[in-house]
């Protein structure tokens, strides 16, 4: 058998064999929640009885009829039916560019009855937010579209309401400026304090602080025809685990390792409307590392000839991959086989016929 060419191992193959399903689950959540169909878990180091959920929630908002600004700001933990899960500009909204983010006049809120529980259950049951989307897209008169958007998820994870305007946004490095557009461009939660991957009943952002809404789209210079709103469509999408006296728990997964490494390249979260793209290039950077570490071992591995045991390993975890290939977007679906033709046929087995078995869906 000859040896491995360690150089043509793609790395999201290796991410793919090196990733639990769970980790794999994880990682849509977080890059690509909208397409991901199914409920997913933190496999963080306990492992629990979970009900895990998937929640999306449809709607509009409409830019000021006078001034042409709008915006739509989230808080991703928001945990049950009843309860804000943002604020909205309706076409009777007053504010310009410079107005900080506020209720009142011309402001909507928004919830979602979709949430399996209502505020009132909330307390006995705890929940996590596992990965939370919110994209927008332009969907008025097309004679009509213009002026200039931007979109943020606050760095700190803290509260936009009555601290940022859509001109403040525009300062953050971390947002993302474009023409209104019809495509749909997304910006993702991402946790960044220990509290946020731990259980609560607040539905809040940090334990004992107060709901933070810190997703945000703004819109300015887009008024549409003479004294009248531009309509803008959104989609929400909250993948969330809940605890406590439920029904439809399944055990959660442990991967300490994978989720190391999705922390470790996660933490870019700027908006886009490619989310496939990011979820590729991020895979792709999680199996760097793990060639980049895992080499010495592999190679000490096939002087000591244990490569047979190495292979077995191999096809085993390339079975598994493509189990599970079909949980994955198309595009990283194709990816990921293009990757797996290349690895296996590119000096890890004799010849591509015996790989032939695990690349048929």
């Amino acid at each position: 058998m000859p040896i491995p060419r360690l150089r043509q191992i793609h790395p999201i193959s290796a991410a793919m064999h090196a990733l639990s399903p769970c980790s794999i689950h994880y990682l849509q959540a977080l890059e690509s929640p909208f397409e991901l169909t199914q409920g997913a878990c933190i496999p963080d180091l306990h492992a629990v009885n979970s009900k895990k959920t998937r929640v999306l929630t449809r709607g509009t908002f409409e830019t000021s009829g006078t001034t042409g600004v709008g915006f739509i700001v989230i808080n991703p933990w928001c945990n049950n039916s009843d309860g804000t899960f943002g604020y909205k500009t309706a076409n009777t909204y007053a504010g310009t560019a410079a107005t900080t983010f506020a209720t009142g006049v011309g402001v909507d809120v928004i919830t979602s009855p979709k949430f399996p529980y209502t505020n009132a259950e909330i307390g006995p049951i705890e929940h996590r937010v596992v990965g939370v989307g919110l994209r927008v897209r332009y969907s008025g008169i097309e004679l009509y579209r213009g002026g200039r958007a931007v979109m943020l998820r606050q760095p700190e994870n803290t509260n936009m309401i009555g601290a940022e305007s859509v001109n403040t946004l525009f300062d953050y490095a971390q947002a993302k400026t474009f023409p209104v557009t019809t495509e749909w461009t997304q910006v993702v939660y991402k946790p960044v304090k220990p509290a946020e991957y731990e259980y609560s009943s607040s539905g809040r952002a940090t334990q004992g602080g107060s709901a933070a809404f810190n997703l945000a789209f703004g819109v300015t210079g887009t008024a549409g025809p003479t004294n009248s709103s531009a309509i803008f469509e959104f989609e929400i999408v909250t993948h969330v685990e809940y605890v406590g006296k439920i029904d439809g728990i399944t055990l959660s997964h442990t991967d300490v390792v994978g989720m190391s490494e999705i922390r470790n390249v996660t933490m870019k979260d700027k908006p886009t409307a490619h989310s496939h793209k990011r979820l590729l290039s991020t895979m792709s950077k999680i199996g760097q590392n793990i060639m980049e570490t895992a080499s010495p071992l592999v190679v000490d591995s096939i002087k000591s000839s244990e490569s047979h045991g190495f292979m077995s390993n191999l096809l085993r975890q390339g079975k598994n991959a493509v189990k599970y290939l079909s949980n994955i977007p198309h595009q990283l679906e194709k990816g990921a086989l293009q990757s797996l033709r290349r690895t296996f046929s590119g000096g890890l087995l004799d010849s591509f016929a015996p790989a032939m078995e695990l690349l048929a869906l």
